[in-house]
């Protein structure tokens, strides 16, 4: 009898509550339902989860630094974002300082590594590659000798805030790129009063005359960024012609046999 009672209890008090809200408008019930419905949906791993990615995105990120410059990772909790690092700009036969940062380590579980690919660089010409148990934190110093354009890509796998939740851990999920200018270096660039190579006139509109070269030289010109306008072999032709180019300062670069020289020209308009 008392089970019945307490039955029916619940049941008229139920009633009741619907006859309450029946008149209430279709929103209304919604914003009252609805999070009970998704409180009671809810269970308590999932809730965990959830805290746990709002605290993944508070937390540190992998970095390196360029030249002492602090770069880290973008990574985001469901993707992974490659970092692209301010320009780094040198003369010729310098180097760059890479070093590890922050929540970067090598030497806490056997998968973990890190790769370099310095295309260009002059004393690391293949990818360097450091590995579980290597100790971090450490710098590299690699070195470009000819003038141009040029990228570092880094790769990082291993300890990520995201990790096991990354859907890119696998696939190694840092990635940074660094983008290297390498100018002529200034100490190596002669005037036409010391060079064997003879050039005139200087400044021109862009059609210089040259003399002094040999067949053979290879000849490049590149513009104040160090990015190749033009490259040939010498030949016979005692002329160069950029007056396709924009006016500004340029720098041909002499390789042969019997010199290796870099001299500077001026276009004007």
């Amino acid at each position: 009898m008392t089970n019945y009672a307490a039955g029916r209890t619940k049941y008229q008090f139920t009633f009741s509550i619907r006859r309450q809200n029946v008149n209430l408008p279709m929103t209304s019930m919604k914003k009252l339902l609805l999070p009970l419905l998704f409180s009671a949906l809810l269970t308590p791993s999932s809730r965990l989860h959830a805290q746990q990615k709002v605290e993944l995105q508070m937390s540190p990120k992998p970095a390196i630094t360029v030249n002492g410059n602090n770069c880290s990772i973008l990574n985001t909790i469901w993707s992974c974002v490659t970092r692209v690092c301010d320009s780094v700009v040198i003369d010729a036969g310098d180097s760059v300082e890479f070093c590890t940062s922050t929540e970067i380590y090598l030497n806490t579980d056997t998968a973990y590594w890190l790769q370099y690919n310095f295309y260009g660089s002059s004393n690391y010409p293949d990818s360097v590659y450091h590995h579980y148990p290597y100790n971090t934190p450490f710098c590299i110093f690699p070195k470009w000798d000819v003038p141009g354009d040029y990228y570092v890509d880094v790769y990082y796998n291993g300890w990520l805030s995201a990790y096991p939740y990354s859907d890119c851990y696998g696939a190694g999920p840092s990635h940074w790129i660094v983008h290297i200018v390498v100018m002529p270096n200034p100490n190596g660039i002669q005037s036409h009063d010391v060079s064997p190579v003879k050039i005139f006139p200087d400044p021109s509109d862009g059609k210089f005359n040259i003399t002094g070269m040999h067949a053979d030289d290879e000849m490049i010109v590149t513009d104040i960024s160090g990015r190749i306008m033009l490259q040939r072999k010498a030949g016979n032709e005692n002329e160069l012609d950029i007056r396709e180019y924009p006016s500004g300062i340029y720098f041909l670069h002499l390789t042969g046999e019997k010199q290796e020289l870099v001299i500077r020209l001026v276009k004007t308009n």
